[in-house]
């Protein structure tokens, strides 16, 4: 039975927010997810919580940051021990380590597995899983992608809707003067049920539009190595996979022209089924995969896509 009486969640990503309510769910008791957007409290409680807890009087221009003191004095002023549970996202991460200042709260970050009150996640840059213990009152936990499926929402589901005031931090607060869009495409591997991966055996951008095709074909979304994303900048950062970049668990990932490093490979070693195409027979990559073809991508590629059309 686990030690916590109650169970919060706060999100900044709208699409983890099934996820993060899935995981407060393992604890089997009360979730009461914290809301900034009046329009998303029968959302949440359609998608597994109890009770949705709206943030009233949020600045105009503040950032979501600023609400830790308004999570922190929620938490605090309701019944102990508590667990708060988030995306492991930037801004989670962020907000995380700003409750735990106002609350002592210990953190556990990336956490893959909830078993009671212990958190596994993982270390050594993914080499090994370690399974933690919060001691203090208030526990904080930040979700990897995936690590819980979202339940159906299920638009009947009743709950209670709380409005709670806006707190302003003590210091530091950030204003917010303006919004630029992003010029990069986003997309979220995180929920992708099938990903294809690219490595440095590309060797030139414009050979990454036979992935593209191949993926389009097998209704994939396309990711890649670090060197892809940060080396060659090719791609967007959202497509970088591993250990500091997406962590993913797709019921299928295919490596194409990615070497196999344990950096990349930690990212979607919760994967179903993994497939490797590489023209190096001795590569890691094959250490990992399900099924693997050697030969180049060039050739195979092409005829996997009219395989599938």
């Amino acid at each position: 039975m686990s030690k916590f009486v109650k169970v919060w969640t706060f999100n900044d990503l709208a699409a983890r927010e099934g996820e993060v309510i899935a995981a407060g769910r393992q604890f089997g008791v009360e979730v009461r997810s914290i809301v900034v957007d009046a329009a998303k409290a029968n959302d949440v409680i359609g998608l597994g919580a109890d009770k949705a807890v709206v943030v009233k009087g949020l600045p105009e221009g503040a950032m979501l940051e600023d609400c830790a003191a308004t999570i922190a004095k929620t938490i605090t002023a309701d019944e102990l021990p508590a667990v708060l549970v988030m995306p492991a996202s930037v801004r989670c991460k962020a907000i995380a380590a700003k409750v735990a200042k106002l609350t002592n709260a210990g953190i556990v970050n990336e956490v893959t597995e909830i078993n009671d009150d212990t958190f596994t996640h993982l270390v050594y840059g993914g080499l090994a899983l370690s399974a933690e213990k919060v001691e203090s009152t208030v526990a904080i936990i930040t979700m990897a992608p995936g690590a819980y499926a979202a339940l159906e929402a299920d638009a009947s589901r009743s709950g209670d809707v709380i409005d709670v005031d806006f707190v302003a931090p003590a210091v530091g607060g950030v204003t917010r003067v303006g919004v630029t869009k992003k010029e990069a495409g986003s997309v979220d591997l995180g929920r992708a049920k099938r990903v294809v991966g690219v490595g440095r055996g590309f060797s030139e951008k414009e050979q990454l539009q036979l992935a593209e095709g191949f993926a389009k074909a097998m209704g994939a979304e396309l990711g890649c190595s670090r060197p892809i994303a940060e080396g060659e900048q090719w791609m967007e950062r959202e497509r970088y996979i591993g250990v500091s970049g997406v962590m993913l668990k797709p019921e299928v990932y295919v490596a194409v022209g990615v070497s196999g490093q344990i950096q990349h490979m930690v990212g979607v070693n919760t994967a179903n089924t993994i497939f490797a195409i590489n023209k190096d027979k001795k590569a890691p990559v094959f250490k990992y995969a399900d099924y693997g073809i050697v030969g180049d991508l060039k050739v195979i590629l092409p005829k996997l896509q009219a395989l599938l059309a």
